[in-house]
């Protein structure tokens, strides 16, 4: 029994260890990105494709939601580029050296 026990332990920190490593990789991912933004006709289906890549991660939703259809492309990419700026500017205070 002590030894199931064990392996589970083991398991659920190799689990917060991938879920913290995905983290860090998404914010390094859209940090990245976010500087790049103005090289890609089609940020928004770039994003779309790292939120689908990562599971749909909630912590992303505010970006996601901003994106609408391309007839409001005027008014959105703003809206858009405010929240991913907002996301990357309140995670970045758990990677700071």
């Amino acid at each position: 029994m002590q030894e199931y026990l064990e392996k589970i332990k083991l398991e659920q920190i190799k689990e917060n260890i991938d879920l913290e490593s995905d983290k860090r990789i998404l914010f390094v991912l859209l940090s990245w990105l976010f500087e790049k933004r103005f090289e890609y006709q089609n940020v928004a289906d770039i994003i779309m494709k790292i939120y689908s890549d990562f599971n749909y991660p909630q912590s992303m939703n505010k970006i996601v939601n901003s994106i609408l259809p391309a007839d409001f492309k005027e008014e959105w990419i703003g809206n858009m580029f405010n929240e991913w700026s907002i996301f990357l500017e309140v995670n970045k205070k758990g990677y700071e050296n």
